[in-house]
């Protein structure tokens, strides 16, 4: 696939990857009433775990970045 690519384009910032990694899960989330808000709560829980274990907040904002 990369080969038939004409131009790759530069990557995205982590600000802009971000948000297209939150706006793919939000999409998934949508497509059943039942998950609807999934992602963004595992996210949550996967930060305040990393901060209960000690990890240090830059690394509980990584292991839960929801944003």
């Amino acid at each position: 696939m990369i080969d038939a690519e004409p131009g790759l384009t530069p990557p995205l910032s982590p600000d802009t990857l971000d948000n297209a990694l939150e706006a793919i899960a939000d999409f998934v989330d949508i497509k059943s009433p039942f998950t609807l808000g999934h992602s963004r709560g595992v996210a949550e829980l996967a930060a305040r775990a990393a901060t209960a274990m000690g990890l240090g907040s830059a690394t509980a904002t990584h292991v839960g970045q929801d944003r």
